[in-house]
């Protein structure tokens, strides 16, 4: 299979060649992939990062997820707890409580998680924000 597109900045038209292969299912048919130009693995999907095809490792593409830091990470946990206990999002407002329903220690073992985490994610900030005050100063 041959791709052609247009590069929307330069206008140049681009082809590049593409090949296939199929997989049997359990039930019957063929599935079809895409084989990857650069590392010959077969993927469902092809990215377009820069110029030519390629899948995600080729191309160099990860989740959000992945580029989080470890404080972003865990204020992202922290209100994934904030949220199953029914409290209001983000890490600076205020515990809601107990939730009705809740058994006491399901409750003090999320709220304690939630504290660890929500530490993490204040001691990262304070580390951001000493960088940013050295930045500043020099």
């Amino acid at each position: 299979m041959v791709l052609s597109y247009r590069m929307k900045s330069t206008g140049e038209v681009v082809e590049q060649r593409v090949q296939t292969q199929t997989s049997p299912c359990h039930l019957g048919g063929q599935r079809h992939w895409f084989t990857c130009p650069r590392c010959s693995k077969r993927v469902a999907v092809l990215y377009a990062p820069g110029r030519y095809f390629a899948c995600r490792q080729c191309g160099g593409l990860g989740y959000a997820t992945q580029k989080e830091g470890a404080g972003d990470r865990a204020s992202t946990l922290a209100d994934k707890l904030r949220k199953r206990m029914g409290w209001e999002a983000g890490i600076l407002n205020g515990d809601g409580g107990k939730p009705k329903g809740m058994h006491w220690k399901t409750y003090q073992r999320l709220k304690s998680h939630h504290d660890a985490l929500v530490q993490v994610s204040l001691h990262d900030i304070g580390r951001k924000l000493g960088f940013l005050h050295k930045l500043l100063e020099g």
